[in-house]
């Protein structure tokens, strides 16, 4: 059985979910850590809720892609083992 392009599948995951992770620090970058519920802070409110909106998404499809990720990689760990072990019995 030839297991490249389960490899190559596994690879692409990996990627996208490092560059998730890349793309959420760097978008992390401008968040303002302070608190803004003045009456002349209003404008800051709303970008800080546009923010912590953007952040949310990107933090739940990092997760969602870490844990395929995680489990696509040990199902084809374990599928590639049990090849080996078949082959020697």
């Amino acid at each position: 059985m030839n297991f490249t392009l389960y490899l190559v599948g596994w690879a692409f995951l990996a990627l996208a979910t490092i560059t998730l992770m890349i793309y959420r620090a760097v978008i992390g970058t401008d968040e303002d850590e302070s608190l803004h519920v003045l009456d002349g802070e209003a404008r800051m409110a709303v970008e800080q809720q546009a923010m912590f909106k953007k952040l949310g998404a990107v933090e739940r499809w990092t997760k969602i892609l870490v844990a395929v990720t995680v489990v696509y990689g040990l199902a084809l760990g374990g599928a590639y083992l049990y090849h080996l072990w078949r082959q020697t019995t």
